[in-house]
């Protein structure tokens, strides 16, 4: 492991990395470290035998400074904070934090959870992946993908080549609506709602702070010991607002039933805020690992 503490140490990699950087015309850096610090003294240099680990990681945020102060406009996410994983300090000087490397849109639900409850969904990279987690070895629709990779700082955890021309086309239109809500989702208030009668679904999304726009995702994360799902009750709004909750259309989408009957979600509805966060709206019937995304807006 290198000290960053370390003058000579500290020198030639600003050089070194600085000089690739404006090489390659590089503009996004992955600042990663999965690894404990074992015996972490200095070996060299100006303090040798004593402790090293405060310097450096103070050394290793002057060198993320220093070469984002050399290099305007270079984005640099941290992952596991150099091996703190996820600290405060290191926000100060990096654009975004990656949270996991597990892309499992189910497993993804949970770890964002725990993660907003600390860092904005603006500083969490947030990612559509291939269909097959290779964590977890599940594979999951591009719909329910799509819609957990919204709430954060959405981009792609995949090779776009291999992607077929329907697939780029979903993608596309995906990324316009993700770019279309991208400033509520930035900026919004968290909302998470519990649904105690329904455990098996997650309830969670951004409120402006005028209350006149949100975006929601509720998504089935496994079966219920019964038949139906609660009604989807929001919470953040303005009760004496009146809402358009418009269904967005996520690529891909499919909804089917075991039986004959499905309760299709409805596209568009005019509900009073009061409403909305007291009775809800109808759920629909969601398979396991099925999502829907709410836009909801305030009418005149």
């Amino acid at each position: 492991m290198v000290d960053l503490a370390h003058p000579a140490a500290y020198s030639y990699l600003l050089e070194r990395i600085s000089a690739l950087i404006g090489q390659y015309d590089i503009a996004y850096l992955k600042w990663d470290h999965n690894r404990d610090t074992a015996d972490p003294v200095h070996r060299g240099g100006p303090h040798p035998g004593r402790p090293a680990l405060h310097e450096q990681i103070l050394s290793l945020y002057r060198l993320i400074s220093e070469l984002k102060t050399r290099h305007p406009g270079l984005e640099i996410e941290s992952c596991s904070s150099g091996g703190a994983r996820i600290d405060y300090g290191v926000l100060e000087h990096t654009d975004r934090v990656w949270p996991s490397d597990c892309l499992d849109p189910v497993e993804r639900v949970g770890i964002v959870a725990g993660t907003s409850t600390l860092v904005p969904f603006e500083l969490i990279g947030s990612h559509v992946a291939s269909a097959r987690s290779h964590t977890t070895g599940r594979t999951q629709d591009l719909a329910l993908r799509c819609a957990v990779a919204l709430f954060g700082h959405a981009g792609f955890e995949w090779d776009l080549t291999e992607v077929s021309s329907v697939e780029l086309d979903q993608l596309t239109r995906w990324v316009l609506f993700a770019k279309s809500v991208r400033q509520l989702v930035h900026s919004g208030e968290l909302v998470r709602v519990d649904r105690p009668f329904d455990d098996g679904t997650a309830l969670y999304g951004v409120v402006s702070g005028d209350r006149r726009e949100a975006l929601f995702n509720f998504v089935r994360l496994r079966t219920a010991p019964r038949y139906g799902a609660a009604p989807i009750a929001f919470a953040g709004l303005d009760p004496a607002q009146r809402y358009r909750v418009h269904r967005v259309h996520l690529p891909g989408e499919e909804f089917q039933a075991h039986g004959p009957v499905i309760r299709r979600p409805a596209d568009d509805v005019d509900v009073p805020g009061r409403l909305l966060m007291r009775a809800g709206i109808e759920a629909p019937e969601l398979r396991p690992e099925q999502a829907i995304v709410y836009h909801l807006t305030a009418r005149p």
